[in-house]
């Protein structure tokens, strides 16, 4: 027995405990449980997809390996993250999927990792806002969009969304859901007269769809018509808001 009184039996019991937010009596099994929940997880991590990425595309990429399921990780605002986890049959299968690391879907080589399943269901029910610095990243963005905004009102005043006049046959568009489709928003102005080929979606700087287009008609007037009739209507679940560029 050493001078403090403990027995070897003692010394090693504590050493099996550990320290710190797991030194208490039996959390040495589970850690050990987690660990071996950890080891057997089936499921790869995805990252570097291309934001137009579906499940087929990613089953197609994993082929011939077996999948259960395949579930994508989004962005606060609904937007594509690039991130997908694939659960595969068995962990074996998993590990013979990630043969895969670096290979291309489209025009983007893919990077894959063993992961444990608890990462997956949290960024999956949390999206990106579940990745380490996610959250300070987003709040630095929103005030510095807020910033721009800010000083766009001060030196223009606010925005004229249904003008008296127009001289433009171009109208821009606001708030499209981000999986609009050409289709889909040429098909919102139907009943007027577009030029189809002047459709131009926005593209932010990592080449995702912006929420933003612009759209030329016959005429300032046809424009005009449909700015009047069709603001703040509803594409899917999200009002569009029309200017006269």
């Amino acid at each position: 027995m050493d001078p403090l009184g403990a027995t070897q039996a003692d010394l090693a019991a504590a050493q099996a405990v550990g320290t710190g937010a797991n030194s208490f009596p039996g959390a040495a099994p589970e850690v050990a449980r987690q660990r071996q929940a950890d080891q057997s997880s089936a499921i790869l991590k995805l990252k570097g997809l291309p934001y137009s990425a579906t499940e087929n595309d990613i089953r197609q990429f994993f082929a011939p390996y077996e999948l259960k399921g395949v579930s994508f990780v989004y962005e606060p605002d609904g937007r594509p993250s690039g991130l997908a986890f694939a659960e595969f049959v068995s962990k074996e299968e998993a590990l013979k999927a990630l043969s895969k690391n670096g290979e291309y879907i489209g025009q983007r080589y893919v990077r894959l990792l063993h992961v444990p399943r608890a990462e997956m269901e949290e960024q999956v029910r949390l999206g990106t806002l579940a990745i380490p610095g996610a959250a300070a990243k987003l709040r630095s963005r929103m005030m510095r969009s807020q910033q721009r905004n800010s000083a766009v009102y001060m030196a223009t005043g606010p925005l004229q969304l249904v003008p008296t006049t127009a001289t433009s046959p171009t109208i821009k568009i606001r708030g499209l859901p981000y999986g609009s489709s050409p289709t889909e928003i040429l098909a919102f102005f139907q009943t007027y007269h577009y030029l189809p080929d002047t459709l131009q979606i926005g593209l932010d700087q990592l080449g995702r769809p912006s929420g933003e287009a612009w759209l030329s008609f016959s005429s300032p007037q046809e424009a005009l018509r449909a700015v009047r009739d069709l603001n703040r209507h509803y594409l899917g679940t999200r009002y569009l808001e029309l200017s006269i560029c």
